[in-house]
């Protein structure tokens, strides 16, 4: 059965121009509208990534300095480890360095001067001061930048179609000699994520590449991986 519910009877606003011209016209108006905020809430209110963060901040430096403090001076009692930790930078083999041990003993001294010893070997050399999480990835962001990372994939990272840490680590993967220094990171479960291990690896403090992470920690456990820490 087919129903006509259409009728040739018109309301009596309906036969006044004045009023269904503006109904008409309004009607248009919040379908456009509509139809902009869906395009929007479905994705496709641009062909362009969402930045998570300004990318011009990492690209103008950020806000801190990424080189190593010098004058280390000559490193008295600590030759041993300094020797060990040579010996990782001319070959990590998928290694990281840890210096570990209370303040005042002689870490970042030590760190330094091994990162003056990578720059006479023409080694690139990053140190960054552990501040927390967001500095951690705005800096290790301006170092695979540095190490030849595009500004596309780090965009890729940034709109959330792959992970941060695993762009900056495919990076330094590729990228040639290096050495990062992550300095006074005391709190290593801060650094891994969502809690996770930091000897999961799937953090910022990861081995391997033809580079070495070096980190510094009053931390003595060892949350690094077996084997690891110098």
């Amino acid at each position: 059965m087919v129903t006509n519910y259409v009728t040739d009877v018109l309301p009596g606003w309906a036969k006044d121009p004045w009023v269904v011209w503006p109904v008409f016209v309004a009607s248009v108006a919040v379908a456009a509208v509509l139809a902009v905020v869906g395009r929007r809430l479905d994705g496709g209110g641009g062909p362009g990534p969402v930045r998570l963060v300004p990318l011009e901040r990492v690209l103008a430096g950020g806000t801190e300095s990424l080189s190593a403090p010098h004058g280390a001076g000559p490193v008295r009692g600590r030759a041993d480890e300094l020797a060990a930790l040579c010996r990782m930078l001319k070959r990590p083999d998928g290694r990281l360095g840890v210096l570990c041990g209370v303040g005042g003993v002689g870490k970042t001294t030590i760190a330094s001067a091994l990162a003056d010893i990578a720059r006479a070997e023409g080694i690139r050399v990053f140190w960054v001061r552990w501040r927390g999480q967001g500095e951690l990835a705005e800096q290790m962001a301006r170092i695979a930048l540095a190490c030849g990372l595009t500004e596309e994939r780090l965009e890729e990272a940034r709109a959330g179609r792959a992970g941060l840490p695993d762009v900056v680590w495919e990076q330094l993967e590729r990228a040639g000699r290096w050495l990062v220094v992550l300095d006074n990171v005391d709190d290593p479960g801060a650094v891994g994520p969502g809690g996770e291990p930091v000897a999961g690896y799937r953090g910022w403090v990861r081995p391997g590449g033809r580079g070495l992470l070096l980190v510094t920690s009053r931390d003595r456990d060892p949350p690094y991986g077996a084997g690891e820490p110098s």
